[in-house]
């Protein structure tokens, strides 16, 4: 089901009873679902509902976006179902620095971390870190510009950045020292189980800092063996901020230390499954099955 079908192709009918009882459906062309008959739910990158090529007032719009938006809502947190993984965790551990806090108490180790938008305390972290610091958003990399979607990079600040610091104040973002990788690792958590892949990115000069630069198709991926202490850290904070599945990325440094950088809890994982074999599909279904 596609939630930008929502209300303008889907429909929705909820009717809540005392003692807690709720029954209702979804109907449409190609749907009919009786509420009560959902055991699992797969929360895979919902979208706003929409109202394609329906004309209506700008402030309308916007309240009928709103009105069904929290329709939704509602009924997520009224259903008593299996998720992967429940919305209100996925909405609390995509905030990069809760996800770097919970990691870090469960022993992870993190690069040096700054999140700021005090130009003097970033001045200092730099002149702190020996290995040079780099910088990403706070939480999300998507930049609409003209109508045109970018994503901004994890990047190098370079010395030259100092001069322009004053600009830093507009918007907080996440200052971390430089790991030197071997390589990055990115780990799928799927219940209990975990996938680790190498991702050779320090091959490429475009993708040492962040591999999804260019998106380069020659970047070699293999499966990897993690350490049992560090996968089972990716299963406990998978249970931690109450999920289901993730996406984590972590570094591997020139002296075999795994670093924490941060967890994805609606990554994207279909790449992993046809570079390297790793049946993640099956996995998922079976865990959706199973509750």
């Amino acid at each position: 089901m596609n939630t930008e079908d929502f209300p303008q192709c889907l429909k929705l009918s909820l009717n809540i009873r005392n003692n807690n009882f709720i029954r209702g459906t979804f109907l449409s062309d190609t749907i009919n679902l009786p509420l009560e008959d959902i055991r699992s739910i797969w929360y895979r990158r919902p979208s706003l509902p929409a109202f394609d090529d329906v004309e209506m007032d700008p402030g309308v719009r916007e309240f009928c976006t709103k009105e069904s938006y929290y329709a939704l809502e509602g009924l997520w947190a009224s259903l008593d179902v299996f998720w992967v993984s429940d919305p209100f965790n996925i909405r609390k551990a995509e905030n990069k620095s809760f996800q770097l806090h919970q990691a870090s108490g469960i022993g992870f180790l993190i690069p040096r971390t700054l999140i700021s938008n005090n130009p003097q305390e970033i001045k200092g972290f730099f002149e702190q870190c020996e290995n040079g610091i780099i910088i990403k958003p706070v939480r999300t990399g998507i930049l609409q510009i003209n109508e045109e979607e970018k994503i901004i990079f994890t990047n190098v600040v370079k010395p030259s950045d100092m001069e322009h610091l004053d600009m830093a104040l507009m918007a907080p973002s996440i200052y971390q020292e430089k790991i030197p990788k071997r390589y990055d690792i990115k780990v799928t958590v799927i219940g209990e189980k975990v996938f680790a892949t190498e991702i050779h990115s320090q091959q490429f000069e475009e993708a040492k800092i962040d591999w999804r630069r260019g998106e380069n198709p020659d970047i070699p991926h293999k499966r990897h063996e993690l350490p049992s202490d560090i996968g089972e850290k990716c299963v406990r904070l998978n249970k931690m901020l109450g999920l289901q599945f993730s996406a984590i990325d972590l570094a591997l440094d020139a002296d075999g230390q795994y670093y924490f950088l941060e967890i994805n809890p609606n990554g994207q994982w279909a790449w992993i499954e046809e570079r390297t074999g790793y049946e993640l599909t099956r996995h998922l279904v079976d865990l959706l099955c199973q509750n």
